[in-house]
């Protein structure tokens, strides 16, 4: 079954989520060890948002979903967006048709690079995630 909105999105909006859903279901679980308090470090949209944009070179984008929700997304230069990891849901990536519907700007808003993101210890997680999406693609 096709959906409607395939017929919505480019082709090369097509290809590239299909490249970028593939090497996240493609990712092995990853010990990104402990932070202060001693607890594991888990996986965040932050991280991984940002590993795609470097291993796709496309735009990471941080902000809100929802307004409620701190959240990382991709966002294409058709417009569209790629989120990697879902706030709330099982499954993903999704592409979420940001042209054509303009709710888009209800779920996701973007606000300006936080700080925490530039940390020596989140980019040290960034690159792992950006190793293993790069050995996928080969």
């Amino acid at each position: 079954m096709t959906p409607h909105s395939r017929s919505l999105v480019s082709d090369t909006d097509f290809l590239l989520f299909s490249k970028i859903r593939q090497a996240v279901i493609d990712l092995p679980d990853l010990d990104y060890g402990k932070d202060k308090e001693d607890n594991p470090v888990l996986l965040s949209c932050h991280m991984l948002a940002m590993a795609c944009s470097r291993a796709f070179e496309v735009k990471a984008e941080h902000g809100f979903y929802l307004e409620s929700y701190r959240h990382s997304w991709l966002r294409l230069p058709s417009g569209n967006i790629i989120d990697v990891y879902p706030v709330a849901q099982l499954g993903g990536p999704i592409l979420f048709d940001a042209v054509n519907f303009y709710h888009s700007l209800a779920l996701y808003k973007p606000l300006a690079l936080r700080n925490e993101f530039n940390s020596e210890e989140f980019l040290g997680h960034v690159v792992k995630i950006e190793e293993q999406i790069q050995l996928a693609k080969v």
